[in-house]
């Protein structure tokens, strides 16, 4: 029999149902139950016992989607000396796949796992050199909660809520003229930044998970190529971001999930028009 140390009476009736406080006590009830039973009898006793606790515990859930306003500082470019400042804005949308935010907490490995989303974003920039542009670029993404495993497959369940991400970069792209084909003109480069990571997740239907709001260093390296279209330019890109060193709070613990950190795909298609 699956027991977890804090009992709640329900009024509606007269059984007493159990659940875990935290992560920690949710595996220790794990590991105890599993000598004689099977992995996919205990995933069942957990996920009924989250689903009569979401039933008769009447607490509302509560998903953290709290809107960012990134206020940025206009950035000083180096100007090159004998030639004109050109400046340019775009913006962009497309597909953007986390993967998982992985952490450690009491000396485990716990990994929150995200379905794909959309990318938002938008980049202000300027040739600073031939071929050499610096820009500023800011854009978010918001994933659906999937699953959390702990110790890989040791244990793993259901997990509810949300989390996003803003980046804040600062780029240098460098475009490749002798490379180009036609009118198309490729670019390679990269930028670092900070990252704020908002997250609102509840594992195997419980009240503990990701739940904290954290700021980050983080980093990207992209490819991608520009076309004319009208007055302005098509740019199709892949852009590869990461960040680490993100302690997530978890208002159920006394402990965080330390030392968080991701890869981000991304794939988008914006449109680039020079002032």
């Amino acid at each position: 029999m699956l027991v977890f140390p804090s009992c709640v009476a329900l009024k509606q009736a007269s059984a007493k149902i159990c659940w875990p406080e935290n992560i920690k006590t949710l595996t220790k009830a794990y590991r105890a139950t599993t000598v004689g039973i099977s992995k996919a009898h205990v995933y069942a006793r957990i996920e009924l016992v989250a689903l009569v606790k979401d039933l008769y515990r009447m607490r509302a859930l509560f998903f953290g989607t709290s809107a960012i306003l990134a206020v940025m500082s206009a950035a000083q470019s180096a100007r090159a000396q004998g030639m004109g400042d050109q400046w340019y804005v775009s913006v962009f949308a497309g597909f953007s796949n986390i993967g998982s935010i992985d952490t450690v907490y009491d000396e485990d490995d716990v990994a929150n796992e995200f379905d794909d989303s959309y990318l938002l974003g938008l980049t202000v920039g300027m040739t600073v050199a031939p071929n050499l542009r610096g820009e500023i670029e800011l854009s978010y993404a918001s994933y659906e909660s999937g699953r959390i495993t702990y110790n890989g497959e040791e244990f793993y369940a259901s997990s509810e809520g949300d989390a996003s991400t803003t980046f804040l970069m600062a780029n240098i792209w460098y475009d490749l003229p002798a490379a180009s084909f036609g009118s198309a003109v490729p670019y390679i480069g990269g930028g670092i930044g900070a990252v704020r990571l908002e997250a609102d997740t509840r594992f195997g239907g419980f009240e503990f998970g990701y739940n904290d709001t954290v700021t980050g260093a983080a980093a990207q390296v992209g490819a991608g190529i520009q076309f004319p279209m009208g007055t302005g330019k098509i740019d199709v890109a892949y852009h590869l971001k990461s960040a680490r060193g993100l302690d997530i709070a978890d208002p159920n613990s006394d402990e965080p999930y330390a030392d968080g950190t991701f890869l981000s795909h991304n794939l988008q298609v914006g449109y680039v028009t020079t002032f």
